[in-house]
Order: structure tokens, then C-alpha cells, then sequence
């Protein structure tokens, strides 16, 4: 939470991004939202705009893609406002309900902004290939029949879960295969993965979370 009070904090949070762009980060994903002891996300009001204005008078930095992404639509939209270019937002689900993901969703578009898509539905994460697929179609459907919202600006998170358990052991393999049915059936959509969440059972063990990053990797991209 220091991190939305505190300019020292935000200095600091320049300079990791500043690492990232130097080994070769394409985009930089921003979010400020703080854990509170409760557990609930605490959102970055003020601070995002605040940063996002940092990271735009930078040299080191300015130019990058910015993902903006927080709990709260309306630090999202502080973000939006602040940046000087095209931004990614991360991102919009159909728990919140169609009427609120369209409603969301035509603000995104409003400000040009591509969309990160999570197979999140209102009976939560979908975690079987059968369930990926159709809440990413749905989501597909929905934007592109309402909203005619591009189709080249809609980025899916298909939702890769830890591996680690016995429950656990198809999610890597749900992901590729939904991943691949999603590139067939909706046209021009990309995709994205957060590998660390592979993984993260394995903290510590680096050179294991690393060699299942690359084997990961290496089934997923054709």
C-alpha cells in the first residue's frame, strides 16, 4: 500500500521497469492495487496516474505499451487518461455479468485500448478445456455481436493454473489444447499466459520453475 502514498515507492517501481525494458520487455503490465489484511485488493487511486505520468517523461522507458490493470474501473481509467499512447487493459471477465462486461468493455473501446479477456464466467474460473472454450466463445460473441469491438484488440487469458497437485496435472495441457480451439473458432483474437502461475508452487526452485517455463513454451508456441 506504500506503493500508492509514497513517491519514494513509485521512484522505485520506475526502476524496475526500467530493468524490464532493458532485458528486452516488450510491454509493461501496471497495476498499484494493494492486498489489505482482509484479503480484498485495496485500489491505487491517485498513484496510477501519478506513475503512469513517470513512466511517460522517462527515456529509458517512454514509447513501451503499457497494460493497465487494477480492481477498481476507476484507477483504470485514471491510467487510461494519463497514457500517451495505446494501452492493453487488464482485464474484463463475465462474472461481472454480461451487461457490466459490455458495459466496461465499450469504455475500453472508447479509449482505444485492446482487451484482455479472462475465462473467468459467472460460475468462476474455467478450468477444463471444454470450459475454457466456451466462456472465451461467449465472451468472443458478445463483443464482437454488441459492441462490433475489433477482434484484433481482444487478448485471452485462458487461465493457466498451478501445476504441483493431482487435480492439477491436465491444466497445462487444457490450456494449449483451449488455446488452439480459440485460435479456430475466433478470428484474430491473441492470447496470453502467465507462466508464473505454472509454477508458482515452486518458489525458490528456480532452475525447476525455469525448466518448466521452457518446456511449457515449447508444446505452446507452433
Amino acid at each position: 500500500f506504500k506503493a500508492t502514498t509514497d513517491e519514494r515507492h513509485l521512484r522505485r517501481a520506475l526502476e524496475v521497469c526500467a530493468s524490464q525494458c532493458a532485458k528486452g520487455a516488450d510491454i509493461l503490465e501496471l497495476n498499484l492495487d494493494s492486498d489489505s489484511v482482509e484479503g480484498a485488493p485495496i485500489a491505487g487511486k491517485g498513484a496510477l496516474g501519478r506513475f503512469v505520468r513517470l513512466v511517460a517523461r522517462d527515456e529509458r522507458i517512454a514509447g513501451r505499451p503499457l497494460m493497465i490493470g487494477s480492481c477498481d474501473w476507476a484507477v483504470v481509467e485514471e491510467g487510461l487518461r494519463e497514457a500517451p499512447g495505446r494501452c492493453v487493459v487488464n482485464g474484463l471477465c463475465l462474472m461481472l455479468g454480461e451487461d457490466e462486461f459490455l458495459r466496461l468493455a465499450g469504455e475500453v473501446q472508447r479509449y482505444g485500448a485492446a482487451l484482455v479477456v479472462l475465462a473467468i464466467s459467472e460460475q468462476g474460473q474455467a478450468d477444463s478445456y471444454e470450459d475454457k472454450v466456451r466462456v472465451c466463445q461467449r465472451s468472443y460473441r458478445l463483443l464482437r455481436s454488441r459492441l462490433d469491438f475489433p477482434p484484433q484488440d481482444i487478448i485471452f487469458d485462458c487461465q493457466l493454473a498451478p501445476l504441483g497437485t493431482p487435480e492439477g496435472a491436465g491444466h497445462a495441457v487444457n490450456f494449449i489444447n483451449a488455446v488452439g480451439e480459440l485460435r479456430r473458432t475466433c478470428p484474430h483474437a491473441s492470447f496470453i499466459a502467465g507462466l508464473g502461475n505454472l509454477s508458482v508452487r515452486f518458489r525458490g526452485m528456480s532452475s525447476l520453475r525455469d525448466a518448466l517455463h521452457s518446456v511449457f513454451i515449447h508444446h505452446a508456441v507452433p
